[in-house]
């Protein structure tokens, strides 16, 4: 009896042990790797704010080098300055094409866009895949290309 309820104890113990830290951020508990440079990185962009995209778009974000990021936004190409400061990223002076298309594409565009223009806590879940959390809780999801 005794035995068992070492075990127990030592599982609890362990399952505390874990390497990603758990950080809370409004309804959503981030767990994941801290982030420190994207630097020469390209990423399709699968979720906007917890919202699905349409299948037939791929919306992508390159972060070219320490301070510029390019992408493609549905209908638009867009271009700014970001800048990650301890797992927080910040996009500034964003520009896009004009470009018009249909209104549910414009829409997804107009979601992202400003989506990146908040400040928003980047998350590591693997190698692939980033997130990109805002103050609400809400999740961009960003798979390497």
């Amino acid at each position: 009896m005794l035995r068992i309820i070492g075990l127990i104890v030592v599982s609890f113990i362990c399952a505390g042990c874990q390497s990603n830290p758990s950080v809370p951020i409004g309804n959503v508990s981030v767990t994941g790797d801290p982030i420190a440079s994207l630097k020469a990185t390209s990423w399709s962009v699968k979720t906007v704010a917890g919202r699905g995209l349409m299948e037939y778009l791929t919306l992508t974000l390159t972060f070219d080098n320490e301070v510029e990021l390019t992408g493609f936004s549905g209908c638009n190409w867009f271009k700014g300055h970001y800048k990650i400061t301890s797992s927080q990223l910040e996009v500034e002076a964003l520009s896009s094409t004009k470009k018009y298309c249909s209104k549910v594409i414009m829409y997804q565009e107009h979601l992202l866009l400003k989506e990146l223009s908040k400040p928003l806590t980047l998350s590591q879940k693997n190698n692939k895949v980033i997130q990109l959390i805002n103050n609400k809780g809400k999740v961009t999801s960003l798979m390497m290309q």
